[in-house]
């Protein structure tokens, strides 16, 4: 499966969000963030792919 690394700045405040909600989850706060992140990058490749096609907004 194809593959590509993106590299995102966070802010201090929400780093400290994503940590607070990786410990009350007890889970790594990186395994965290790349969770979430990687669920909505795929949303969106989809929607721009989706608007560059001339097929408009999809339906969330």
């Amino acid at each position: 499966m194809p593959e590509i690394i993106l590299r995102v700045n966070l802010s201090d405040k929400l780093w400290q969000d994503l940590r607070a909600l990786a410990e009350e989850m007890h889970t790594d706060e990186y395994r965290l963030a790349s969770f979430l992140m990687t669920v909505r990058a795929r949303h969106h490749l989809r929607e721009n792919l989706r608007i560059m096609r001339g097929e408009g907004k999809v339906d969330t």
